[in-house]
């Protein structure tokens, strides 16, 4: 995965994490280690909760339009590098917190 991709991946999780009201630690663990994968399940989620409005909805197509589908096709179930799981949780965490403000 690229940085920007990395990046777009923790943006979106946070978004969808924040629309769902979850809190759950060990989802933002292994979404900082399978973000691929951890995207795909909160995105799909808050779908069928009905949680995304069509600002929403548009942020998130965004954001996927960042990760290329060679990416999500050969790297989904990979771990990312010790130097990008750093900059996911930076990425994730002041996602969050901007989103708090609001």
């Amino acid at each position: 995965m690229t940085n920007s991709e990395v990046v777009a991946s923790a943006k979106i999780f946070a978004i969808c994490r924040n629309v769902l009201k979850k809190r759950s630690e060990s989802d933002v663990s292994n979404a900082q280690r399978f973000p691929l994968e951890f995207v795909t399940l909160y995105v799909r989620e808050a779908h069928a909760r009905g949680k995304v409005t069509s600002s929403i909805n548009k942020q998130i197509a965004a954001l996927m339009d960042e990760i290329k589908m060679e990416t999500m096709r050969d790297e989904f179930r990979k771990p990312l590098t010790l130097e990008q799981q750093g900059l996911w949780l930076m990425t994730f965490m002041k996602m969050s917190s901007e989103q708090e403000s609001f």
